[in-house]
């Protein structure tokens, strides 16, 4: 299954382009959570930017399969 991770917020968003192949949902989620804590220490988004952006997992068609609060991440 291909997932894009796109960032999102109220009024921006960043689109995936490329996607990630996994097994399933879960494998997904793991994915993302490494790619935000990835982001966040590597200060490409730091935690004042973080405020009200999540990210949006979705399928080919568009549809959310999950979405992950920035602010939620404990680092």
């Amino acid at each position: 299954m291909r997932l894009y991770l796109n960032l999102a917020s109220a009024t921006d968003r960043i689109p995936d382009l490329e996607g990630v192949e996994v097994a399933n949902s879960e494998e997904a989620c793991v994915e993302a959570k490494q790619a935000l804590v990835q982001l966040l220490r590597q200060r490409f988004i730091g935690p004042e930017d973080a405020s009200g952006w999540r990210l949006d997992a979705s399928d080919d068609a568009g549809a959310i399969a999950f979405s992950i609060e920035l602010t939620d991440l404990a680092l």
